[in-house]
């Protein structure tokens, strides 16, 4: 698939097609924080958290962080804490956009990917 026959609209970013232009190492973080999510799932949701409550869970997983990588912890582990901070990233993303926007985050992904191949035409 080439770079032209990238979706740029909402209409047509199906998965299937955004997947070639992910950077393996994105795919990667992707598949982290999903297992992460999975192995949570036993909690519910994070539709019903406030936001309040969310930024004070990502200051608290940012802070786990910090220290599996000032105690050089192996990589798994810091894998693992930053997948929970990014998780929670997406959570306050996915509430914000569900409650308060019209815009998915399907639509706004699609729309970066469109600025960025506009950046990087040759």
């Amino acid at each position: 698939m080439s770079q032209q026959e990238f979706p740029t609209t909402p209409e047509n970013a199906e998965p299937s097609n955004i997947i070639y232009y992910l950077r393996a190492e994105v795919i990667a973080f992707a598949v982290a924080m999903e297992t992460k999510l999975r192995l949570n799932d036993f909690k519910g949701g994070w539709q019903d958290m406030s936001e309040g409550d969310l930024v004070e869970r990502i200051q608290d997983e940012l802070q786990e962080l910090e220290l599996a990588v000032v105690r050089s912890e192996p990589a798994e582990v810091v894998l693992s804490e930053a997948a929970d901070v990014a998780n929670i990233a997406m959570f306050i993303a996915d509430n914000n956009q569900r409650l308060g926007s019209t815009l998915t985050l399907r639509a706004l992904a699609a729309g970066l990917v469109e600025q960025w191949e506009q950046d990087h035409a040759d």
